[in-house]
């Protein structure tokens, strides 16, 4: 087929957004964080307890509690001091390897639970889940002792030890803040001079929920996301303490690279989700880092397409509706077989190149690759089906970052569309 050719008009050609929800009215309000008055720089300053932390025994995670100042000396967190003058100057405290804030006070005690070797976490359900135990072993001896727990391996040998659970895969490549974060709230909210739509909760430090990006059609805008991904999916992703964000392609701002389809979303554009995922983790609002997903629809849908191999570092799984390959992708990490959905409105899915042709161009291609790939189509033209937001969403919920083995391996859940199969 002549899909490169075709995708190519696409550069000069508006694709109309036939069966989209229209635009809305857009909102610029940009903010910034609040600096501290009176906080000084004593992240090296000695801690005046001589106190050893305890180190607490709990199932399947080890937790310390102890002074911020503490947790810094002994490698279980870290310090970031921002501001030039001295009566300005401001510490933050941050744990290692999730990034979760731990505030300002050097005194305050915080409990940081090791869910993993060197990586700590405030929130202890991130600890790995304890294996239901081995059986006993066959006289001790190596190899016949006790058999793996449900939740990690149950050591061989005399009377064969339970299993002790283990973490469950997060991404270790994640952004860090290019500047100065923005307050990040529930509205519009300006990042890297872009305007950005976010839902979410208050919730703050207590839950850890998902991150979902989405990306808009042409013609249409971020308001969008309410009906690709849903108004009760955004109310449960708020509930759970997780974000949903949407950019604006027509805020008359560019992040610059080259176009991913139609000259509507860009490669710059990914230095924004960037920066709200690194934003995020750095000033304490509580997202599952493991839980970190992407969708759009026609224009929106190639951009997630793309952004499935270009930051294929952090994204755990990818919705997409009448979308597919256009232009080639750097791959990140070709370790990560992100599983995907693909939505396509059949022979009919047409405006400027057959969406259908470019999905399945695309389901080949990460077929190949080792990708899991759900195909539905629902024969309804350029169009989100009406199942579209429910089946998307329950595809997030079990498809986490490398989850293994694969949820769907036996069939696909009852509750998705007829139309939808194992490709």
């Amino acid at each position: 087929m002549q899909l490169r050719t075709t995708v190519l008009a696409l550069t000069t050609a508006i694709v109309c957004a036939c069966g989209e929800p229209g635009s809305e009215a857009q909102d610029a309000r940009g903010s910034s964080a609040p600096g501290d008055f009176g906080a000084t720089d004593d992240s090296e300053q000695p801690d005046p307890s001589s106190d050893d932390p305890p180190v607490l025994a709990i199932e399947g995670c080890p937790s310390f509690t102890a002074r911020n100042s503490q947790h810094v000396s002994a490698g279980r967190a870290h310090a970031v001091t921002t501001g030039t003058s001295v009566f300005r100057r401001t510490t933050t405290y941050y744990a290692n390897g999730t990034d979760e804030n731990l505030g300002t006070s050097r005194t305050t005690r915080r409990t940081l639970y090791e869910i993993s070797p060197g990586v700590f976490s405030l929130n202890a359900a991130n600890c790995p889940s304890s294996g239901t135990g081995g059986s006993s072993g066959a006289g001790g001896s190596s190899g016949s002792g006790g058999s793996a727990g449900s939740g990690g391996g149950g050591s061989a040998g005399t009377g064969g030890t339970g299993g002790t659970g283990s973490a469950a895969p997060h991404p270790t490549a994640l952004p860090t803040p290019r500047g100065a974060c923005p307050t990040l709230r529930d509205g519009v909210v300006s990042v890297l001079g872009r305007q950005v739509t976010l839902w979410m909760g208050t919730d703050g430090e207590s839950k850890l929920g998902p991150v979902v990006f989405y990306w808009h059609a042409t013609g249409s805008g971020p308001n969008e996301a309410m009906f690709g991904l849903g108004s009760a999916a955004i109310s449960e992703i708020k509930s759970m303490g997780g974000i949903v964000v949407a950019m604006n392609a027509y805020d008359g701002a560019s992040s610059g690279g080259s176009t991913t389809g139609n000259n509507v979303w860009f490669t710059g554009d990914f230095d924004v989700t960037d920066e709200v995922l690194a934003c995020a983790i750095r000033t304490g609002v509580g997202i599952d880092t493991a839980r970190i997903h992407t969708l759009g629809f026609s224009a929106g849908a190639l951009h997630a397409s793309y952004m499935l191999k270009a930051r294929s570092n952090y994204l755990a799984s990818v919705v997409s509706y009448s979308g597919g390959a256009a232009f080639p992708a750097p791959t990140q990490d070709a370790a990560n077989k992100l599983p995907i959905v693909l939505f396509h409105g059949g022979s009919s899915d047409s405006v400027v190149i057959s969406f259908e042709q470019a999905s399945i161009q695309l389901a080949n291609d990460l077929k190949a690759k080792g990708h899991f790939v759900v195909m539905c189509n629902h024969g309804g033209g350029h169009s989100i089906p009406s199942a579209g937001a429910a089946t998307a969403w329950q595809f997030f919920k079990d498809h986490p970052y490398e989850k293994s083995p694969a949820p769907y391996a036996a069939g696909l859940p009852t509750s998705f569309p007829s139309y939808c199969s194992i490709f």
